[in-house]
């Protein structure tokens, strides 16, 4: 060692050097696992998410295509292998502007049935999910993220109760 550290003082620039590339391997190798682990072995932010599972359909041009409503439909009405099911469309199909008071802002939306929160076992900061019979009424009712929330509502409760954060 006391060799090591005399070489590396008579020598400075490549000290420096070394120093360097052992720092930047070290912040590599971090950010790299950061990574991996946040998108492969992080658990997913649901109850039970090794029960998930995503059901897909296929064709020879599309290899994963979302299954129709009426293929949904049936396989909740006949399937006995699931506990229960829920369905939800891609936020791309599903873009709007949103208007109100300010300026018109580009959204993304996505469609799920009542059914989705309860499977995922995630339930909403302030209010309610829709139900059963709004779907069934194809009543307009909308949940907002978060985000959306407190950009355009300044956080301020709709429901009357402030958010609880450590509730989802």
């Amino acid at each position: 060692m006391g060799f090591t550290l005399r070489s590396l003082r008579r020598r400075p620039l490549f000290a420096a050097a070394a120093i360097l590339t052992v720092a930047l391997g070290i912040g590599v190798n971090t950010a790299v696992f950061g990574a991996v682990y946040s998108v492969l072995l992080q658990p997913l932010p649901f109850r039970d998410p090794a029960r998930l599972v995503q059901i897909w359909q296929s064709h020879p041009a599309l290899p994963q295509l979302q299954i129709t409503v009426p293929d949904y439909q049936d396989f909740r009405a006949e399937s006995r292998s699931f506990e229960s099911i829920g369905a939800y469309t891609l936020s791309a199909m599903n873009a709007g502007t949103l208007l109100g008071q300010g300026a018109p802002e580009f959204v993304h939306a996505t469609m799920a049935s009542p059914d989705l929160f309860p499977t995922l076992g995630i339930g909403t900061l302030v209010g309610r999910a829709f139900t059963a019979a709004e779907e069934r009424n194809r009543d307009h009712v909308g949940i907002v993220s978060e985000s959306l929330w407190r950009r355009e509502v300044c956080g301020r409760p709709l429901g009357g109760r402030p958010p609880d954060p450590h509730r989802l």
